[in-house]
C-alpha cells in the first residue's frame, strides 16, 4: 500500500513537471511567433521607407 502510494505521488509531481515543460513550449512558441511578427513588420516598414524615398529621389 505505501509503495503505491509512492508512486501515486511520483506520477502526479510527473504530471506537474510535463504540463510546466507543455506551458514552456507554448510560451515559446508564443515568443517565436511573436518575434516573426515583429520582424516582418520591421522590413515591411523598411521596404516602405525604402520605396518612399526612392520615388522621393527620383521625382
Amino acid at each position: 500500500l505505501y509503495g503505491l502510494r509512492a508512486s501515486t505521488k511520483k506520477t502526479t509531481k510527473e504530471n506537474k513537471n510535463s504540463q510546466t515543460q507543455d506551458y514552456q513550449m507554448l510560451a515559446q512558441n508564443i515568443t517565436n511567433s511573436v518575434m516573426g511578427s515583429i520582424v516582418l513588420v520591421y522590413l515591411l516598414i523598411y521596404a516602405l521607407i525604402h520605396t518612399v524615398v526612392k520615388v522621393t529621389l527620383t521625382s
